[in-house]
């Protein structure tokens, strides 16, 4: 009986919202994790089988934790962001990044969103997936460069 109410539980908890972080890493194959789940974490040689081994290792997680009688951290707040906001800097950096950019042949607006992606661990060809799990449009596009 225990073991059927802690299947419900489960179920239950793998249906909430999680935030699902995906990134490829520099082999090409991708690490994925549960944000809100401290060590919910595993790897897979493409996206899809990434975010199938999560959800294997998401169950397992909250397996071993229910069994062991913690507290199971809730999803965060789903908060929408723009994908916009401003950004004030010296006239230096303004011009190295803009003729960066005019070097690499990009927009002033990619080559930012892509130098951000790198300080922030997303880099070109990875992303945070949507909390769906699905890869969100346009994340993860590389900047044109001359060959």
């Amino acid at each position: 009986m225990r073991k059927a109410k802690s299947r419900k539980e489960i179920e239950r908890l793998l249906a909430l919202p999680w935030t699902v972080e995906l990134r490829r890493n520099h082999d090409g194959t991708y690490f994925a994790r549960v944000v809100e789940l401290p060590g919910c974490m595993t790897e897979g040689a493409d996206e899809h089988e990434a975010l199938r081994n999560l959800r294997r290792a998401q169950a397992l997680w909250l397996d071993t934790e229910i069994a062991r009688g913690a507290s199971i951290p809730e999803p965060k707040p789903s908060r929408q962001y723009s994908g916009k906001f401003t950004v004030r800097t010296s006239p230096l950096v303004h011009r190295l990044a803009a003729e960066t950019a005019r070097r690499l042949k990009v927009s002033l607006n990619e080559f930012a969103s892509e130098a951000l992606a790198l300080a922030a661990g997303a880099s070109s060809g990875t992303a945070v997936a949507n909390r769906d799990g699905r890869k969100k449009r346009g994340a993860g596009r590389q900047p044109r460069t001359r060959a």
